[in-house]
């Protein structure tokens, strides 16, 4: 079962940058507010953000993410998750198609230059061409007009023949 694509994002922004125990707070609040009654995401959401620092709310957040079957301690998989939430976003037209490049190549692509993704040349190498708008495999401009059915297309293709090997 995939998680929830929300709690996905999440860890990727959290495994991508720095942050403060608020942030991880607030997303505990909106996660209770949104139904959410896991013990760890309740226990996360009453810690005070005046009075916590971000090494005390942290291993609670690895708890309540890891409730949800999310691991901080495997970016790998976490990013593979990421990667395919983007993909089902572009495919059901939830963003556009230039939302969804630029959404790949700034929160996995650039996060993933720093070496922890190997999984570069399998699925990421074409959608860092699609961002600088080359057609895949060739050095010519994709025209405008074609471009979101280019993306589009790619997303669909991905999603059905890795569906296995990113989840």
């Amino acid at each position: 079962m995939q998680p929830d694509a929300e709690i996905v994002r999440f860890a990727a922004r959290v495994l991508s940058g720095p942050h403060t125990a608020d942030e991880l707070i607030d997303w505990a609040v909106d996660r209770l507010r949104a139904g959410d009654d896991d013990a760890a995401v309740l226990e996360l959401a009453s810690l005070d953000a005046r009075y916590t620092r971000f090494e005390d709310a942290f291993p609670v957040l690895c708890r309540a993410l890891s409730n949800h079957g999310v691991h901080l301690d495997a970016p790998e998989a976490v990013f593979r998750s990421y990667f395919r939430v983007l993909l089902q976003e572009i495919v059901s037209g939830k963003v556009s198609p230039a939302e969804g490049v630029d959404q790949i190549y700034q929160e996995i692509i650039a996060v993933g230059r720093y070496g922890f993704l190997d999984w570069y040349d399998e699925c990421l190498r074409e959608w860092d061409f699609l961002h600088g708008r080359i057609r895949p495999g060739h050095s010519w401009e994709i025209p405008e007009s074609e471009f979101p059915g280019i993306v589009r297309e790619t997303a669909e293709r991905m999603l059905a023949s890795t569906a296995a090997s990113l989840d």
